[in-house]
């Protein structure tokens, strides 16, 4: 299993940060691992989408929900797929003239001993992924 936290304080306020990731469209400038997606409900708060998840080699059909909460949070949760738990959490945390966004992320394979192995090998990655989304998320507010 991998479980990560990743957190980047913004000069910029709540509502900048919150407009720049909620919709599932705007989040996946900056999500890169969901690949092509498919909006299959949309509405104010909720969306649901198809996607092809991108594994390091492997891909794995998922149906995800995006639900955010204005100026709080938004997540990113898997109702239905092939892989065993897939979360991912963008919480908001105003601080005087910063905001601090927290990235939870946590990705449990299917196969047993041998996606366990593969999670532990990946784990670096990911870290990676989440500090390259967090600088994705900086270029977008910068602009």
């Amino acid at each position: 299993m991998i479980s990560l936290t990743a957190s980047k304080k913004f000069r910029h306020t709540e509502q900048e940060i919150f407009e720049a990731i909620d919709n599932v469209r705007k989040l996946g400038r900056i999500k890169r691992e969901l690949g092509e997606f498919t909006v299959a409900r949309s509405e104010t708060g909720l969306q649901i989408i198809d996607t092809r998840f991108s594994f390091i080699v492997m891909k794995f059909d998922s149906r995800l929900t995006y639900v955010t909460r204005p100026n709080q949070f938004a997540e990113l949760k898997q109702i239905k797929g092939k892989l065993k738990k897939y979360t991912c959490t963008y919480t908001l945390r105003d601080e005087d003239l910063e905001c601090e966004v927290i990235v939870n992320l946590s990705i449990k394979l299917p196969y047993g001993p041998l996606g366990f192995i593969t999670a532990l090998l990946a784990k670096p990655l990911y870290a990676f992924r989440l500090g390259r989304e967090l600088r994705a998320l900086e270029r977008i507010l910068t602009k």
